[in-house]
């Protein structure tokens, strides 16, 4: 099985241009490969555990920066309060009502420091779980963040998105990033593509000249 993944800074084009690989595929060569993502589960146990909106979590266009929740104001599970104060997020469960998070550390609280801390491969396992359910030939990973999400591959395929204009280089990518220069000899290949925004239907269009190299 390739697997192909796409990583990047924040609304760089993962998924625009995964979704026009995958359609690459389907179109020319008649391949299925599906799209993968390590945070449509994370965004799952937000909405089940948490009791977020699902308009919200689900909207990729959300400004996660500047949408704040009071995590009161929701029906949670009762187990979330005592993972915030297990993780050192809170020192008293009753402190949890009245915490108030944008959505960027809501994901980052509960995907990181929570699951993560748990299990570094936490949710590795649940799109391991997926495949072992199909016969894929090839799979497309949109959200690839940290070093662990390159397991399910031993010589993973790598589209590396950057954007010019407006990076964004948070603590996680910037680990990311290091890890990518020193296991370059594990990587069937990556391609860097800069991006300026609003420009993607013109570099999807380019993801037309390195197929043969995926079709290994």
């Amino acid at each position: 099985m390739q697997v192909i993944y796409f990583c990047g800074d924040d609304h760089v084009g993962k998924t625009t241009m995964a979704q026009s690989l995958q359609y690459i595929f389907r179109e020319r060569f008649s391949i299925d490969a599906p799209i993968l993502s390590f945070a449509s589960e994370l965004r799952n146990e937000l909405i089940n555990l948490y009791g977020l909106p699902k308009t919200i979590i689900s909207n990729k266009s959300v400004d996660k920066k500047n949408t704040i929740f009071r995590l009161g104001d929701f029906n949670y599970s009762k187990e979330i309060p005592e993972l915030f104060v297990q993780f050192g997020i809170i020192d008293n469960v009753d402190k949890f009502d009245d915490l108030s998070l944008s959505l960027r550390d809501i994901f980052v609280t509960h995907g990181t420091k929570i699951r993560r801390g748990q299990n570094d491969k936490y949710w590795l396992n649940h799109i391991l779980n997926h495949i072992e359910k199909h016969s894929y030939q090839y799979i497309i990973i949109d959200d690839a963040r940290s070093p662990s999400d390159f397991q399910l591959s031993k010589k993973p395929f790598i589209f590396h998105l950057n954007n010019s204009i407006n990076p964004d280089p948070n603590l996680e990518q910037s680990r990311f990033h290091a890890w990518l220069e020193k296991n370059e000899h594990m990587i069937t290949s990556k391609i860097d593509v800069s991006i300026p925004l609003y420009r993607y239907s013109a570099y999807s269009i380019n993801l037309q000249h390195v197929i043969p190299k995926v079709l290994v």
